[in-house]
């Protein structure tokens, strides 16, 4: 794929500089944001500290990556006159890989650069604000989380990781063996995820490979939540893009809200609220797209007091608490249990290890 070069300049002058006593060096520059690893989804503010001796700065953004074609001057702004602030807009970039770096340049014509970083596009994740603050806990006991954060919108699709595994798989961070893709994690290699026909009990979003990329063997599941997911792909795949897999206190505040709803949507449910055994929804016995049950299928809209969809049935979502003996808790629900599942109290235990195909994950990242 062809990579694009666009550089964004603006000119700050703070007085003339003395030409008898010139500067021969290039300005210092730092870039202190974002970090090496950051997905950006729509927006990314790119922040950097820039320090010279002369009185003059240009301050270039310089952008290699695949897809650019945000070709308009984005506007910047600084807190003092050494912090310079890009906003960057990716909504219109193919999901891959893209290098930024920063150039500064004094009224001499002396450069100096940042560090090259590489960040993320991926312009199908959507996230929702969620702000500090109190919340009704699953024992209908007031609780607190004490900082703001983000959660995805929906669970990560087969889609979405399937960019996740052909990034790891070229960069040799993943492997085939067994029918099983396995990655390091914390320095063991372990289970990710189940490939082809053996993925999971349905065959929902099964996962081949042709001419050296990871595919759905049937793409009309790309928009589906990825299933059958170990606790450590799904861990491998938050830490990859500098997210992380919620505690269950997180899912349980974006899930009931701050007045502690039975489901997600309220206190009440019928067939065409959420996706489990025998709801009678198109997919059954399956997965339903992520977002179906939005209120524009002939179904309610189902999302929860935060703006979240899915939090109930489709599948079972991976988080961060443990129970010694028993395991990772998933929150949520599955298309293979009953309504009475449903709620946002309810729970299940799975090994990290274990691969099954009503397993799935969203991810949260601090503010």
């Amino acid at each position: 794929m062809n990579k694009f070069l666009s550089i964004f300049s603006i000119l700050f002058f703070y007085g003339c500089g003395d030409s008898f006593n010139q500067d021969v060096d290039g300005p210092f520059v730092s870039l202190i944001y974002p970090e090496a690893g950051y997905v950006a989804s729509d927006s990314v503010e790119i922040r950097f500290e820039v320090s010279d001796k002369s009185q003059v700065f240009k301050m270039n953004l310089r952008i290699f990556g695949n897809g650019f074609i945000n070709e308009h001057i984005m506007s910047t702004e600084f807190t003092t006159p050494n912090i310079f602030y890009f906003m960057l807009d990716v909504i219109n970039y193919e999901p891959g890989s893209i290098i930024i770096q920063g150039v500064g340049e004094d009224e001499f014509g002396n450069e100096g650069f940042s560090t090259e970083i590489e960040i993320f596009v991926d312009n199908t994740l959507d996230f929702i604000n969620i702000p500090s603050g109190v919340y009704l806990d699953s024992d209908n006991v007031q609780s607190q989380i004490s900082y703001d954060y983000q959660m995805m919108t929906y669970p990560v699709t087969l889609e979405q990781y399937l960019i996740y595994l052909n990034e790891a798989f070229e960069s040799e961070e993943i492997m085939i063996s067994d029918n099983k893709i396995r990655g390091l994690v914390d320095g063991t290699m372990r289970d990710f995820i189940a490939w082809g026909d053996s993925s999971n009990l349905y065959h929902l979003g099964a996962i081949t490979m042709e001419e050296n990329q990871f595919i759905a063997m049937d793409s009309s599941y790309n928009k589906h939540p990825i299933t059958g997911v170990s606790w450590y792909g799904a861990k491998a795949f938050a830490e990859n893009y500098k997210m992380r897999l919620p505690s269950v206190a997180e899912w349980e505040k974006v899930a009931r809200g701050v007045s502690g709803y039975i489901y997600p949507w309220g206190n009440y449910n019928n067939e065409i609220h959420s996706n489990f055994d025998e709801s009678e929804d198109p997919w059954e016995p399956g997965t339903t797209p992520v977002g179906y049950f939005n209120g524009m299928n002939g179904n309610f809209d189902s999302k929860s007091p935060f703006g979240a969809y899915d939090m109930a049935g489709n599948v079972w979502e991976w988080s961060t608490d443990y129970i010694i003996g028993e395991g990772y808790v998933l929150k949520g629900g599955s298309y293979q249990n009953l309504s009475f599942t449903q709620t946002t109290i309810s729970e299940t235990t799975s090994f990290a290890q274990y691969l099954r195909e009503h397993y799935g994950f969203r991810c949260v990242r601090n503010l």
